[in-house]
């Protein structure tokens, strides 16, 4: 499926709610289903598309807590940072949209959601944290922000983990 020119651009919501259908939380993964077509462009092209939506399975742990999760200082968490979690989301849709081939280039995918290059690019490392990191932004168990996340230049987990150790209070151990 080829990238289309986006003629304006849309903030992360907007995006998710275009492009989201469904989020589903299991035991083992997070699954979200989504839309790869703008409704009524297979009309306008008179064509049948073969692949229109798109299913995102995200591997994890359910948290071994019943119900409130203490913090690591021992307090009720946090209200989760949904600008955190819709970039984490983004960033893992835009790492599959690349791995099936629906986009050539960062630049043509940048080019679809009308963003620079660099700016995907810093993004997308975001579907490549540690699963411990991933985690704490579901569950909002942990109080880091995305300014943190972005901070992380590490690719193995364990750097990552030491990395996000060293300005904040260590994540709960897994």
């Amino acid at each position: 499926m080829r990238a289309q020119n986006v003629d304006r651009a849309f903030d992360d919501s907007e995006l998710l709610d275009r492009h989201l259908l469904r989020a589903q939380i299991g035991k083992s993964d997070i699954e979200l289903s989504l839309r790869l077509a703008e409704p009524g462009d297979n009309a306008r092209s008179g064509r049948e598309s073969v692949l229109d939506d798109l299913i995102v399975s995200i591997p994890w742990d359910a948290p071994a807590y019943s119900s409130d999760p203490p913090q690591q200082n021992g307090t009720r968490p946090s209200e989760l940072d949904q600008k955190l979690v819709q970039a984490v989301v983004r960033a893992h849709g835009w790492a599959e949209s690349l791995a099936s081939g629906e986009f050539g280039s960062v630049e043509e995918l940048a080019g679809s959601v009308n963003l620079h290059p660099k700016v995907v690019r810093s993004e997308i490392r975001l579907a490549f944290l540690a699963p411990e990191i991933t985690d704490s932004v579901l569950t909002a168990s942990w109080s880091f922000g995305l300014a943190d996340l972005r901070k992380i230049s590490a690719l193995s987990w364990q750097k990552q983990l030491d990395e996000l150790h060293s300005t904040q209070s260590p994540l709960p151990s897994p």
